[in-house]
Parts: C-alpha cells; sequence; structure tokens
C-alpha cells in the first residue's frame, strides 16, 4: 500500500514534490481510510483524486510514477541511457539529478524505497525500514558502491530454514557481489531479481503485482483470455456491471472465427500468414490487435493446432417498437460498434475486479475519459464503499468537476495540480484551504478558489476569431 510517493525535476515537475496519502483530520467518510497499528498509528487513505487545467501537471505527476515501476522492473541494456527527462525549462535542472522515493505499508512494516537518476547512470539508490522511532538502513547504494546493512537473510531459497552464520556470510557476500556487478544504468532492486537473490523480492514484487498505471487509451489487454477461458463468476460479474451501468449490453458471447478469412482482410499485407502462425509457440495465447479495433485472441495448443476468438456484445432485439417475448433473442455487435465510453468501460471492469482479488494501488489518468458524469461518480462510490475493496488504492486524475462532491470525497483526498509562470507544476491538497463540511467545493473551484482552473482571455479568443473571418 502507498503512504507517499515524492519526486523532483521530471517533465513539469521542479522542485520537490509529494502525494501524501496519510489521512488527514478530516472526519467524513470514516471507511475510506485503513486503520494500521504496526508497526505505528497510521491512517493510510484508499483513494486520491487530482483535478487541474489542461497543461497543469496531471498525466506528468502519472508520467512520473510509472517512469519509477519501469526504471524498477525493467531491465536496461548495457549502454542504453537512461530514459528520464528532467525539467526543461531551468538550464540547471538539465545537469541535476531526477529523484523517485516511495513509502510503501508491505506486510505490516513500513519502507522507504528511492533512487536518484540521470541520463547515464544511478546516482543513489536506498532502502530503509521505519521503524516507530527509528530508520534502518537495509541497503544504500551511491555510484558504484552498494553498502549493505541489515538484510534479512532467513529469506533464504528454503524459507522453512533459519541460516547458520555460516550461510548468513555466504549470503552476504553473495549479494555483495551482485552489487559490484550492477550496471551503470540499472538500480540493485533490479540486479537482485534478475540474479535470483530473493531478499528484496517483497518490495520489487508491490512495484510489478500491486502498482498499476492506466493511462487514457490503455487497453486490458488479458481481457479477452480472462473472458474466453474464466470462470463463470468472472463472466457473470462482468456481464452484471455492464447491464448495471446501462450501457444497453446484456451479455457477452465469444465466437470462433475463420483465421484465414479474417486475417487476410484485415492484414492484407501479410503475404503469409503461415509464418506468422508458425511464430507462436505451442501452448502459447497471442492477442492480435486488427485496424479497426477489434481483437483476434489466438491460442495454440500443445499439439500445435489455432483456435481464434474474438468478443462480441449481446443486445436485444425489438419487434416493431416492443421487445421480443422471447428473451433469447439477441443481436451481437461487434465490439468496435460500441461507443467509446462503453469500450472504455470494458477495458477499465477487468481492473477494478483485480482490485477486488488482490491489495493494489490503481493509478489512472483521466479516470472519467468518455464516461458519463454519472458512471464516474457511482464507480468511485462502489470502489470506495464497497467492503470486497478495502485493501486496495485508486489515484485519479480528472477535470470532471461533478465528482468533486464531499458525499463522495473526504477533504484530504481531493488535490490539485497547478502550473505557476515558470511553467513549474506543483500539487496540493484540499485540505490547505480548510473548507466549511457544507461549502460548495465545486462552486468554489469553477470560481478559481483553488486553482487548477484555466484562465480563459474571452475577448482575446473573440478578437483571433473575428480577425479570421476579417480576412
Amino acid at each position: 500500500m502507498l503512504i507517499r510517493f515524492r519526486f523532483n525535476n521530471f517533465l513539469s515537475f521542479k522542485g520537490d514534490t509529494e502525494l501524501s496519502m496519510v489521512a488527514g483530520r478530516a472526519q467524513q467518510h470514516q471507511n475510506h481510510k485503513i486503520n494500521f497499528s504496526t508497526p505505528f498509528k497510521l491512517d493510510v487513505l484508499r483513494a486520491t483524486a487530482i483535478y487541474g487545467k489542461n497543461a497543469s501537471g496531471k498525466s506528468n505527476f502519472v508520467q512520473a510514477i510509472s517512469f519509477a515501476k519501469l526504471m524498477i522492473t525493467n531491465t536496461h541494456r548495457l549502454r542504453s541511457s537512461i530514459p528520464v527527462r528532467q525539467f526543461r525549462l531551468n538550464t540547471e535542472c538539465l545537469g541535476q539529478p531526477s529523484s523517485f522515493q516511495f513509502e510503501l505499508l508491505i506486510k505490516n512494516k513500513v519502507y522507504d524505497y528511492g533512487f536518484k537518476v540521470s541520463r547515464d547512470e544511478v546516482i543513489e539508490e536506498w532502502l530503509y525500514e521505519i521503524k516507530r522511532t527509528t530508520e534502518t538502513m537495509i541497503f544504500k547504494r551511491r555510484g558504484k558502491i552498494v553498502s549493505l546493512g541489515k538484510v534479512d537473510y532467513t529469506k533464504a531459497f528454503n524459507d522453512n530454514l533459519r541460516p547458520s552464520n555460516e550461510l548468513v556470510r555466504e549470503k552476504e557476500l553473495r549479494l555483495t557481489f551482485v552489487g559490484e556487478d550492477t550496471r551503470p544504468n540499472q538500480l540493485f532492486l533490479t540486479a537482485t531479481i534478475e540474479r535470483d537473490q530473493p531478499y528484496f523480492k517483497h518490495i520489487f514484487s508491490w512495484f510489478e503485482n500491486s502498482l498499476h498505471i492506466i493511462r487514457p487509451d490503455s487497453k486490458y489487454l488479458d481481457r479477452e483470455f480472462r473472458i474466453i477461458e474464466g470462470t463463470e463468476d468472472f463472466i457473470n460479474d462482468f456481464q452484471d456491471l455492464l447491464k448495471q451501468l446501462d450501457t444497453g449490453i446484456e451479455g457477452i458471447q465469444k465466437e470462433e472465427v475463420d483465421l484465414e478469412s479474417e486475417f487476410i482482410k484485415s492484414y492484407p499485407y501479410i503475404d503469409d500468414l503461415n509464418q506468422v502462425v508458425s511464430d507462436i509457440k505451442p501452448g502459447s495465447k497471442v492477442l492480435f490487435p486488427m485496424p479497426d479495433e477489434r481483437r483476434f485472441a489466438l491460442i495454440k495448443d500443445a499439439q500445435g493446432r489455432i483456435t481464434c476468438f474474438k468478443l462480441m456484445t449481446k443486445h436485444k432485439l425489438r419487434g416493431g417498437s416492443k421487445l421480443f417475448d422471447n428473451v433469447n433473442q439477441f443481436d451481437l455487435f461487434e465490439i468496435n460498434w460500441e461507443s467509446q465510453g462503453t469500450q472504455r468501460l470494458m477495458d477499465l471492469i477487468p481492473y477494478f475486479f483485480l482490485m477486488r482479488d488482490n491489495a493494489t494501488t490503481f493509478v489512472i489518468d483521466e479516470l472519467a475519459r468518455s464516461l458519463h458524469p454519472e458512471i464516474s461518480y457511482k464507480l468511485v462510490d462502489t470502489i470506495l464503499n464497497n467492503e470486497a475493496l478495502r485493501k486496495s488504492q485508486i489515484i485519479f486524475t480528472t477535470h470532471e468537476d461533478y465528482l468533486m462532491d464531499l458525499d463522495l470525497l473526504r477533504r484530504d483526498e481531493i488535490w490539485f495540480a497547478e502550473k505557476n509562470e515558470h511553467g513549474e507544476s506543483s500539487i496540493y491538497s484540499l485540505e490547505e484551504f480548510k473548507p466549511r463540511y457544507d461549502k460548495d467545493i465545486r462552486r468554489g473551484y469553477m470560481k478559481g478558489r483553488f486553482g487548477g482552473v484555466p484562465v480563459i482571455d474571452k475577448r482575446g479568443l473573440h478578437n483571433v476569431f473575428s480577425h479570421s473571418l476579417e480576412n
């Protein structure tokens, strides 16, 4: 679970920037926070909404978290540069490192993990365990030198055996060698996982499996396979959500398609379909996107047999102005025939099921993109008030002021992004303004009371268009 995220000198953010998920003093919506008593008393929020005008830095904030995740979970080639993008509107920043720091709650322990990087190398990296009154260094890296602190060597390959002092020394030496061999453009945390050293796997696993970044155009690539091969419960829940959100969809149906006819029709430039199929390994699953936004799921069994499926949506047919009495009378729609909002929902829903099944932290850029405000509201309300989702967090950016409602969110869950006259972005919480609980937050926001809204020169706009007409 995320407690805090700090970073600086990245894209439009020049100075130190912090998003805190620690609960403030707000008393409403007590169920929106999770109370922890170990290792110390801590109340962590389950949601944050970040508002702001275009180009205020909302998406850049998401990109900062996304860059840090990719830096940790992806391996950089030996001589490749690190794709970090410093603040460019101040020449001093281009020669300075960018830093990224996470405070995480994992299995009732709080960790501080972070790193500083330039385009050429990792300059610093650290991992501490934060206790009630002290911090314990687990490892620290400066340049090429890795210093080991209190590493838990009981996390050996066999967790049931407590290693002897001799085995501890052997494992410490092996970990030291990993530090010496870590490439300048690679994180030590990543190198330990590459080399099968399990001691920091719980930290790495949080970034790889618990932190999910969803962009406005993100597609849930496993959707077809989860429906084609999924349990009846998953399929029923998926269909029920689409019905409850008033999409007009009555169900989802998989349909087997002829591989050759569909592919040749969609990909006329593929000369040798057999070559494409032969490149798929037996026992593999491959998703092929079509130019018209349809997606085909190919499954190749152990014997090399290929089956190809696509998903269709079911809509009730009408006879004249009335629905057919027979409830089984449906018309099947291609997925790309559905509205952009419905397609967006079909990609978001499987992610929300992950929140139910696992403790996850979702960072969603433009949650309300293509969605009706009422649907966005209901989704957030359901996530925050459903007991089955209590272990998960959602952080999202949005323009949708309909969600700026203290009946939906706490004051400390509402944040703003704003850019100053020097092009520097910052984020800050509504909690800093201390509005009364019954204050109309939306009206105050639209009037610019909290910042984060565009200042539009209406006369200037009028003059521009008038000038165009004159010419």
